[in-house]
């Protein structure tokens, strides 16, 4: 039989979706890789297992998700806050800010409850973070030194107390005037601040004439040489100037600023383009539902009818949230009977290894988010009942006696979540089975179907002649409506009746109380120096921009100037609400269906007459807040769960958008990303946080064409990530949600860096430890892993894994550096090999002999055929080491005789299950064909 040689030169193509198994034209193939499990793809092409992951605490409360946001003051002073429920805690370089005693996190109250964090957006500026949710007005996160922060609500209105006593009087008339007694003139009076940036509300004085009281102005005939006024106020604290206005033809026109509290006039004319500011709250509405008072609660009202029958799809409900209903009525999955399996040696079918049944909820407007969903399946075979929850992968492990359906007993709703407008259920069915014989297989299944209108339940509708926009929801107990929940309070309501419309309960009556209700953004940003709220409750496609040079003045004038608010309604094909707001060059807008870029019209910088909006593409991004690299925006897609990159293209003439997942595909299909973050050094990555639990990065160098994929796993699912600067690297901090002893918790932690000099400082553990100091064979303080088996790096020298007990471990010899965790595996596995022949390669079995790499500073080699363990070679690389010392890494070629066995696509396995560092540069096989 013919031998040839193959080789990899790279791995910069990060993993590959098996659909792309065939496109061996494809540029990326040749630099792919059919698994990259925990490792990292680096930008030069080699792959290294990834550091692992330090722990630093535990969440206040491990039963409520949080979240993670960076906050930057400078260069060297970072935080990653931590939101819980109505909380945050900070935490920075692997530690947890404590309180003043030392005796527990420092900790301050925000107004977010738990099931809101992930629909917060965000911007920083300075030590101020805006923060904003469209149930909550917008928020300042406020740092006054590394051991005081503060939350706010951010004060809008005037900056300062208007003036007081504000009066005009004729000071001085000429003689002999015969028209003296025959004009009249009005004047208003504003205080500023010293660089005359604020300006506080104009108020118009009172007049008198002769001891006698007016109203419609001072007479005074200014046209006749020698009368003058004189305007006066009472000093305002805290004002440096004062400015006056004279009334002309209905508006006041400035006639000049003073720093004292009075101005004579005698006959100024008024600038009429510059006039009082004025001011309206765009971030309340006037009349809205407000409370709902329940009169009488009524009887057998509920959130499902429980229907004997589901009716067929599609299904729907008008719902801000995803009422809590049990579907009673099985539904057969057909898709589900076509798993496939593989022979076994014994010609007996192999067990399956993860077979698994998620649920998740997403919506397609794509609006709403928090929701969960818990579902029953009875699986084929004679097993019984599976309880499946979202995001958690319940393995186990069955013979295949005879092909059959099985059933999706019952679905619950177990968290209504927010904002929903079409939700979608989607169950997914996958297996994955090995053999000897064939290696890994795997097929994907999915059934969705929308919750549209159930017969039955209860819905509040709200009539009334002007109002509109109101969305509440009712809370049911034993049948009786208890309360109601005003989720938006609408505008203009008059006079408004609330009627419960249920198909089996009555009686219910309310009183809805009416007044302002908050109309807040959902996407915050600046631009041009000026702060942008966008995609306000009741407003969705509505833009209001701070004055020019201000965070905070919405104040404008009549005429308008250039540097008055912005207050803008986009209106495009296909625009829905907006969800973010991306400065670059020009100010991008990122919606539920589209992406809008808004610039300026015959003008250098937008201004309120040069607003315009011009659509660039027609994706849509879901709720995840984007990052920029470079001068490009990474945002995820409202659906399909894919990942997209936005940028300027000289040549389009405008902004395209690009899919930077179709290579990698069967990452994102049928699952979503909840959060992400980018880390720009040493080495650019963007990270992902799956519904799957993964956490998936993203190796991107757009100008050298560089974009490989690469996922990791730990004993776990992560739940959110943030990076911040910590040093010369940039670091990334996560949450992961962990079964300890038992116990459900969730941890923060921090991945290590990579950077080390000698290797007994490597780490590579999850949810890990370091001792450092005297020689000791005792290692305690290791509370946080107790129960857990773990993984030891003493001195360099891996030892066997122990248990936990009583938060201490003892090791065989003393050690002064001691890593302890949670054990993790790297694997990579290479495309189906490529020959250069006729049909290159397919329809031929081949059998790898000899495999060499080239590494840099590893150790601890596993290389086989499979990730079998009986299949796996390890390179024996102790050499000159004296007995009873680690041996020390390799750098250079090496070779690993592997066992031979025959199969179509000649891949090869390589792993690291030890907590020691693995970087692979090239790789290339000796096979036969």
């Amino acid at each position: 039989m013919p031998s040839t040689k193959v080789i990899q030169r790279s791995f910069a193509g990060g993993e590959i979706s098996p659909q792309m198994f065939g496109r061996i034209d494809d540029s990326k193939y040749a630099t792919g890789l059919e698994t990259c499990l925990n490792f990292l793809c680096l930008p030069q092409g080699p792959i290294q297992n990834r550091p692992g992951l330090a722990y630093v605490a535990e969440v206040k409360d491990s039963a409520k998700p949080v979240r993670l946001i960076p906050f930057t003051f400078n260069y060297d002073q970072t935080m990653v806050v931590e939101l819980g429920d109505k909380y945050a805690r900070f935490h920075t370089n692997g530690a947890t800010l404590m309180n003043s005693e030392g005796t527990a996190p420092y900790e301050i109250e925000t107004p977010w409850a738990a099931e809101d964090l992930f629909d917060i957006h965000y911007v920083q500026s300075a030590d101020i973070m805006t923060l904003v949710h469209p149930n909550y007005p917008p928020t300042e996160l406020r740092r006054y030194s590394a051991y005081d922060w503060r939350t706010a609500t951010v004060n809008f209105g005037w900056k300062l107390e208007k003036p007081t006593n504000v009066k005009a009087e004729r000071a001085t008339a000429a003689a002999d005037d015969k028209n003296a007694d025959k004009y009249r003139f009005r004047y208003m009076v504003s205080c500023l601040n010293e660089d005359k940036t604020i300006e506080s509300e104009a108020v118009e004085a009172t007049y008198k004439n002769s001891d006698t009281a007016i109203t419609d102005g001072v007479v005074a005939n200014l046209y006749q040489y020698g009368t003058t006024v004189r305007v006066s106020c009472d000093e305002v604290p805290g004002a440096s100037f004062y400015r006056f206005y004279k009334c002309q033809g209905g508006l006041f026109g400035y006639i000049g600023d003073s720093d004292t509290p009075s101005i004579i006039d005698d006959d100024i004319d008024p600038d009429m383009s510059i006039t009082p500011r004025r001011y309206a709250d765009v971030f309340q509405s006037a009349k809205g539902i407000n409370s709902v008072e329940v009169l009488t609660g009524g009887t057998g009202y509920e959130w499902f009818n429980g229907a004997a029958t589901l009716p067929d799809p599609p299904y729907s409900v008008t719902s801000v949230g995803v009422d809590e209903r049990v579907f009673s009525q099985p539904i057969q999955l057909s898709a589900i009977s076509g798993r496939t399996w593989s022979q076994s040696s014994s010609g007996y079918p192999a067990y399956p290894e993860a077979p698994a049944i998620t649920a998740t909820i997403t919506d397609a407007a794509g609006n709403g988010s928090g929701a969960t969903v818990e579902c029953e399946v009875e699986v084929g075979h004679g097993q019984s009942q599976v309880k499946v929850t979202t995001g958690k992968w319940d393995n186990y492990h069955y013979e295949y006696r005879s092909t059959s359906t099985s059933t999706l007993k019952s679905i619950r709703i177990t968290n209504p979540g927010r904002n929903y407008v079409h939700p979608q259920i989607t169950i997914n069915w996958w297996t994955l089975t090995s053999s000897k014989v064939s290696g890994n297989d795997h097929k994907w299944y999915a059934h969705r179907f929308d919750l549209d209108t159930f017969t039955g339940g209860t819905e509040l509708m709200v009539t009334d002649a002007t109002g509109t926009g109101a969305v509440l929801r009712p809370v049911i107990q034993d049948g009786v409506i208890k309360s109601v929940i005003v989720v938006q309070g609408g505008s203009n309501y008059t006079n408004p009746t609330i009627t419960a419309i249920s198909s089996t309960g009555s009686g219910a009556t309310f009183k809805a109380n009416v007044g302002l209700t908050g109309n807040y953004p959902s996407a915050v940003g600046y631009y041009e120096q000026r702060r942008v709220f966008a995609g306000l409750s009741q407003n969705p496609q509505r833009v209001i921009m701070s004055c020019s040079g201000t965070e905070d003045d919405f104040t404008y004038s009549l005429p308008v100037r250039d540097s008055d608010r912005i207050d803008a309604t986009v209106s495009v094909t296909q625009f829905d609400g907006i969800l973010h707001v991306v400065p670059l060059a020009q100010l991008l807008l990122l919606t539920t269906g589209s992406e809008v870029r808004v610039s300026p019209v015959n003008s250098d910088s937008l201004t309120p007459s040069s607003f315009s909006a011009r659509p660039q593409s027609f994706i849509g991004c879901s709720n995840v807040q984007p990052v920029l690299v470079n001068n490009n925006i990474i945002y995820c897609a409202a659906r399909g769960g894919h990942v997209r990159e936005f940028a300027y293209q000289y040549n389009a003439g405008g902004y395209v958008s690009g899919d930077l997942c179709l290579r990698s595909a069967h990452l994102f299909d049928f699952r979503e990303i909840v959060d992400m973050a980018y880390a720009k050094a040493p080495f650019p990555v963007v990270w992902f946080v799956s519904s799957s639990g993964e956490l998936l990065g993203l190796t991107y160098v757009p100008e050298q064409s560089v974009g490989s994929w690469h996922r990791h796993q730990t004993a776990g699912d992560f739940e959110s990530c943030a990076c911040v600067s910590e040093g010369d690297e940039d670091r990334l901090y996560v949450v992961v949600r962990r079964t300890i002893n038992g116990q459900s918790v969730r941890f923060i932690e921090r991945m290590a860096s990579r950077q080390f000099e000698a290797d007994q400082d490597a780490f590579f553990v999850d949810c890990g430890g370091t001792y450092r100091g005297d020689s000791t064979s005792t290692i305690t303080g290791l509370d946080w892993l107790n129960g857990e088996e773990v993984s030891i790096l003493a001195d360099g020298a891996v030892l066997p894994h122990q248990k936990v007990v009583d938060g201490k471990i003892k090791l065989d010899a003393p050690a002064s550096i001691v890593h302890v965790g949670l054990p993790y595996v790297s694997d990579c596995k290479t495309l189906p090999v490529v020959l250069q022949e006729a049909s290159f390669g397919m329809g031929m079995q081949k059998n790898v002999s000899k495999v060499t790499v080239r590494v840099h500073q590893s150790s601890g080699i596993f290389i086989g055929p499979s990730f079998e363990k009986s299949d796996l070679v390890e390179y024996k690389q102790r050499t000159t080491e004296q007995p009873g010392t680690p041996a020390s890494t390799v750098t250079g070629e090496i070779s690993v005789a592997v066992y031979p066995t025959w199969s179509d696509g000649g891949s090869i396995c390589v792993r690291q299950e030890d907590p020691l560092p693995l970087s692979l540069l090239s790789l290339s096989m000796e096979l036969s064909v």
